[in-house]
């Protein structure tokens, strides 16, 4: 899939991590943290512990951001990947329970 997609889910009753913060933006195996949310205490205050919350993530073009529960949490523009893959992914670690629900993609117009 293009980086050119919209997506809204409703996410996991969980705790994140306390650093760098839920809806960060990290490179696996290549470059590791590219956007965190150190200095985005606002963002790192949007999530609810133990509640539902509403992540939105926007990939177009070169430009990623996320939303948890309508507050703004990182902006990155990387134009490193053209294409890649929309994945739900839970860490192994502590026992506890995992749910998504209400997960919407929107195909979005070529991002600049």
């Amino acid at each position: 899939m293009k980086k050119t997609a919209a997506c809204s889910a409703t996410s996991a009753k969980s705790t994140p991590r306390p650093d760098p913060g839920p809806a960060a933006f990290y490179d696996e195996s290549r470059r590791g943290w590219l956007c965190d949310l150190k200095n985005n205490e606002k963002g790192r205050q949007a999530f609810k512990p133990k509640d539902w919350n509403q992540f939105v993530i926007k990939a177009q073009g070169g430009s990623i951001k996320t939303w948890i529960n309508g507050v703004c949490c990182a902006d990155l523009t990387d134009k490193a990947d053209a294409e890649g893959f929309i994945a739900l992914q839970v860490h192994s670690g502590k026992k506890g329970q995992i749910r998504w629900r209400n997960i919407r993609i929107k195909q979005l117009g070529k991002g600049k």
